[in-house]
């Protein structure tokens, strides 16, 4: 399948790669996806939910964006704050999305340099590691119910033999309680 032809690619210098895509849909408005190209499959064993919870401290604060201005930023996007409504880690991928309805020179710039501390400049203080993972904690326990179970033991038994099934990408309880500060 051929990329689709209305993309605009291109690579900044610094390496970081993007793609544009024109869209009339909603006139004066942008979408802005960040995507890290990092998920629970490349996790080592010692390391099981890492993205999911890297995912997460991007949210607590940056250099350059207290976690308040990110709650500020987001209010005046007209959007939802957190980690659950604006990103998502996946087998193979951490995925960042920014709505802006009102796609002004300002706001794209603000979106895009938030994006710019997400890729290397989260505060990954210990005191907030602790306490997002208590956040982590309590949220995979809400997605223990019996048809979350379900749905895992189907896909093991269908997939049997393969990794991915067994490294889900929210990692499991233990791992997260023995990941410790330095390993992010």
């Amino acid at each position: 399948m051929s990329p689709n032809e209305q993309v605009v690619w291109g690579k900044l210098d610094n390496g970081f790669r993007y793609a544009l895509l024109p869209h009339h849909s909603v006139p004066g408005s942008a979408t802005l996806q960040f995507l890290v190209l990092a998920g629970a499959m490349d996790e080592r064993d010692d390391e099981r939910g890492i993205a999911h919870f890297i995912e997460h401290m991007c949210f607590r604060g940056t250099e350059d964006f207290s976690e308040q201005e990110m709650v500020q930023f987001f209010q005046e996007l007209h959007m939802a704050y957190g980690s659950d409504v604006n990103a998502i880690t996946t087998f193979e991928h951490t995925a960042y999305s920014l709505d802006i309805r009102d796609a002004s020179p300002e706001l794209l710039g603000r979106g895009l340099r938030l994006f710019g501390n997400f890729a290397d400049k989260v505060l990954l203080e210990p005191e907030t590691i602790e306490n997002e993972r208590g956040v982590i904690l309590s949220e995979l326990r809400g997605r223990a119910g019996i048809a979350a179970k379900g749905q895992l033991a189907a896909v093991q038994t269908q997939f049997e033999g393969l990794t991915f099934p067994n490294r889900t990408p929210g990692g499991g309880a233990e791992s997260i309680k023995r990941l410790r500060a330095e390993q992010f």
